[in-house]
């Protein structure tokens, strides 16, 4: 790997963990509402932020000339890797596990098609 893909991978990494932090991260309180459901502990519009601001940093890292491949697998290891981290510090029942996996595959899955979408209209574009 040369100098170019480890910067922009570390580049990639340190945003993912900003986003994660910035739409996330700060929102552990859980709701309860009238009929005693549970929720939480974030709302649709932190998740949706949240996978915007992930696509806005593969869609550059990509137009930067980083690799698709190392994009994707960076991001998806990175958010899964402090999601997980945090997950696992309020939980008590062992079922963040699952929802690390689930984190895993869903961010894998789609941060790799973005990244071929993205290379293969990058590639397409008149120089």
């Amino acid at each position: 790997m040369n100098a170019k893909t480890i910067g922009g991978a570390v580049a990639v990494a340190v945003l993912t963990v900003v986003a994660w932090f910035g739409w996330l991260g700060w929102d552990t309180e859980k709701d309860v509402d009238a009929a005693g459901n549970i929720t939480g502990p974030y709302h649709a519009w932190q998740v949706v932020g949240c996978g915007v601001t992930l696509l806005a940093i593969l869609v550059a890292a990509i137009l930067l000339r980083v690799n698709a491949a190392v994009t994707a697998v960076v991001l998806t290891l990175a958010f899964t890797i402090v999601w997980t981290w945090d997950a696992a510090r309020h939980d008590d029942s062992g079922l963040f596990a699952v929802g690390a996996l689930l984190v895993f595959v869903g961010l894998a899955a789609s941060s790799a098609i973005a990244a071929a979408v993205t290379r293969s209209l990058a590639r397409s574009r008149p120089a």
